[in-house]
């Protein structure tokens, strides 16, 4: 912002080429201070990783598939809530073409053409749990609300165990046989 400032012609002193290439000058400057500031946390983070012997992947997305992984299943099904980016890092497929991305779950427009016969949020998500996702990963009171949010909450408490924490988001895994009816 401050930078775009520079180019707001200040009256007819500074009409000059000179002045102009001063403030094409300044502007740039102030530019490349702003990008190298960034560049240089995000460089410094990944130096202190490599010199501690870390892996140069972090984050959260990252710490759920490490923890995932490490469950020792081979077969096994996610939902993700939130972080989908787990999804690619661990080689699997959401549950449903709505589950692809949570809010599409809560979209009317979406729903109509992906899943026609959800007609609300809840439907989605039951279309979701009636596949029985092995892990559910999600952040309490993240975008649901109502009728939605209770199912999902009654899902996770009836047929899950929260087996991690992971910042804010909760990890859980199935305890149900695979097979069972999901409760209605």
């Amino acid at each position: 912002m401050f930078a775009a400032a520079t180019f707001i012609p200040r009256g007819k002193a500074l009409a000059s080429w000179k002045a102009n290439g001063a403030k094409f000058a300044f502007g740039i400057a102030l530019i490349a201070l702003a990008i190298f500031r960034t560049a240089a946390a995000e460089w410094s983070t990944l130096t202190q990783r490599l010199w501690a012997g870390e892996p140069l992947s972090y984050g959260t997305a990252y710490d759920i598939a490490n923890f995932i992984s490490s469950q020792g299943d081979e077969d096994y099904s996610l939902f993700m809530v939130n972080t989908q980016l787990v999804y690619w890092l661990l080689g699997r497929y959401p549950p449903t073409l709505l589950a692809t991305h949570p809010s599409a779950l809560r979209k009317p427009f979406i729903r109509k053409y992906l899943e026609p016969d959800s007609e609300t949020t809840e439907d989605a998500l039951r279309s979701v749990f009636l596949r029985q996702p092995t892990f559910v990963v999600w952040r309490p009171n993240q975008w649901l609300n109502g009728a939605a949010a209770r199912f999902l909450e009654h899902e996770l408490m009836t047929a899950y165990v929260l087996v991690g924490h992971i910042g804010s988001t909760q990890v859980f895994r199935r305890t149900a046989h695979v097979g069972a009816s999901a409760p209605e």
